[in-house]
């Protein structure tokens, strides 16, 4: 059964998400019992909302999978938002999903982070974010608006 078919009009998640396709630098902190921090170094962000995002794995760390999702692990991310916007946070893992044939992608997997350390600051400038790149990829929505 697809998706759409287990569809019943109910949207689980808080926050809009937008699809990008952005550059972020990772490092994974275990949880205190474990031991080294994994510099993932350069991924890529494949949508990002005010609550969260979802990254790929580079295909180079499949063999570390099942320690970069460890429980409890604290996921640091660095990116630019835009030009004169950095965003410094941490976060934690959502959810992930190991994909079994990383075939040309060079990707592993996907992790769902869930913001655990953001300034309101930072909340607000992700926020705009999305906004302004929602109006620009759909121009004929600017003027509407939502009734409540």
């Amino acid at each position: 059964m697809s998706n759409a078919e287990n569809f019943k009009g109910i949207e689980r998640r808080r926050h809009v998400r937008l699809k990008i396709n952005k550059p972020i630098d990772l490092k994974v902190i275990p949880d205190p019992g474990s031991r080294g921090e994994i510099d993932i170094g350069r991924t890529i962000c494949r949508d990002i909302s005010r609550g969260g995002m979802c990254l790929e794995i580079p295909g180079k760390w499949e063999n570390a999978w099942d320690k970069i999702v460890e429980k409890g692990n604290v996921f640091e991310t660095k990116f630019n938002l835009t030009e004169e916007v950095w965003i410094i946070s941490q976060a934690k893992a959502a959810w992930s999903q190991r994909l079994p044939d990383k075939g040309s992608s060079g990707v592993c997997g996907l992790v769902g982070l869930m913001f655990t350390e953001l300034t309101e600051k930072a909340k607000d400038a992700i926020a705009k974010y999305i906004t302004d790149n929602y109006v620009a990829e759909y121009p004929d929505q600017k003027n509407k608006r939502i009734i409540e």
